[in-house]
């Protein structure tokens, strides 16, 4: 009889230390910040629910057999199984918050980190460098100086301003944790990198809503290449509501900027209109692709023009304004075909940025989407019944040079698929 009631308090704690154990384990999600990648948190909760079901049983079978056998009371035995299992519980939930990332909060509410990066006199991040490796982040630093831990923020590039001269770069970074001291770090491109002390205490309280002073203060050129920086918290509702506001009322004006747009203005201008956000109650999809499509068939003309564009980013708005047309004109075919020299070199650019890094680590999703836009482009104009397809070999030739890197397969796959069906169409031909 013993043995039964031993086992029936085992299950009991099994079932109480099951759901004590989920409810810590999806309060470490969030604290140690566990990926949900391919179920990943949910992985880590599931089997610490298991591993409290059998601590639980361990703990609740034990201990009422040990006080039964001592006492003879299944009672106390029972009291003392639950005691000790909530007991553990408390230990393990109070060590899991002492060791982690617990987000602190102001009048109840998560808070998010608002900073304004100021430069030096003078300095303006290019078009290259907002497309480069820039990042900010908030790092947690333990009292020997060493980072135990960051978090991303994003910067608002739509938001910058000047004063005095001075570029001023804002950005937010959720306040992800209140354990160690605070640190601010930036990069802009490979050659500009700053760290700066954050002086924010662990739970920051009503005075920090306020933006400090600019820091460090004083003006020493030599100290992060002249850049200083202020900050603020606010409330992660409040910070929510400001961000959609000031969404609304930028799309708002780009619905005017295209509407108002005569259909005569530079084109450039119209292929700046191309990707826009598609936001509901604002400008429509369908709203801003026919009135752009009508635009680029009006002035198919001009369009091939921009394939020889020095900025790569209206050259390839170009070549997707022709793709939309129902007629692709005959003045495109020497720019389409002089392409293949461009994503060739635009290939090397980025196999030099590659090797400057020392590493193979390198994204080419956005150079493959190039090579396909020009691939269905040309296949819009040869349907015309012409048959002279471009020679891909300029960039076949490039990315040979790869070494066989990962990164340009998928281009390689799609040139030698496109050499294939012209060659089939060739044989098939009348």
């Amino acid at each position: 009889m013993k043995w039964l009631l031993a086992g029936l308090s085992g299950c009991v704690c099994a079932v109480l230390g099951c759901l004590l154990a989920g409810w810590i384990a999806s309060l470490c999600v969030e604290w140690y910040r566990i990926s949900s990648f391919e179920g990943g948190a949910g992985y880590y909760v599931v089997f610490l629910a298991l591993g409290g079901a059998f601590a639980g049983f361990a703990i609740g079978a034990v201990t009422s057999l040990v006080v039964m056998l001592q006492q003879g009371n299944f009672a106390r035995g029972f009291g003392a199984s639950l005691g000790i299992t909530f007991l553990v519980a408390a230990l393990s939930l109070g060590l899991a918050w002492f060791f982690g990332d617990v987000p602190p909060t102001l009048r109840g509410d998560s808070l998010e980190l608002l900073v304004e990066l100021q430069s030096p006199p003078g300095w303006k991040p290019s078009v290259k460098m907002r497309r480069g490796e820039t990042w900010i982040r908030l790092e947690s630093i333990t009292y020997g100086d060493s980072v135990r831990g960051s978090s991303y923020g994003q910067i608002d590039w739509a938001g910058l301003t000047e004063r005095d001269g001075r570029t001023i770069v804002p950005a937010a970074i959720f306040l992800y944790t209140s354990t160690g001291k605070r640190g601010l770090s930036a990069a802009f491109g490979d050659k500009l990198s700053l760290h700066f002390p954050l002086p924010l205490p662990s739970h920051p309280g009503e005075e920090f809503e306020q933006w400090s002073a600019w820091l460090p203060e004083g003006d020493n050129p030599g100290l992060n290449e002249g850049f200083r920086y202020r900050f603020r918290v606010m409330r992660y509702p409040l910070w929510q509501a400001q961000k959609e506001e000031k969404r609304k009322k930028r799309i708002e004006s780009i619905r005017g900027e295209i509407l108002a747009l005569p259909a005569d203005a530079p084109l450039e201008s119209w292929l700046r209109f191309q990707e826009l956000p598609d936001e509901r109650d604002y400008l429509g999809v369908q709203e801003r692709t026919q009135r752009l499509h009508d635009v680029f068939t009006s002035r198919a003309d001009e369009l091939p023009a921009f394939l020889n564009h020095p900025n790569r980013d209206i050259s390839q708005r170009a070549l997707m304004a022709l793709l939309t047309l129902d007629t692709i004109p005959d003045s495109a075919e020497t720019p389409l075909r002089n392409y293949a020299a461009r994503l060739a070199a635009d290939l090397r650019e980025m196999r030099n940025l590659r090797d400057a890094r020392g590493s193979d680590e390198i994204d080419a999703s956005g150079m493959f989407q190039s090579v396909q836009r020009w691939l269905d482009t040309w296949e819009r104009y040869l349907t015309r019944g012409k048959r002279q397809p471009p020679d891909v070999s300029p960039i076949l030739a490039e990315t040979a040079l790869w070494n066989g890197d990962a990164a340009v397969e998928p281009i390689v796959i799609a040139l030698e698929d496109y050499r294939e069906h012209w060659k089939r169409a060739e044989r098939q031909a009348p």
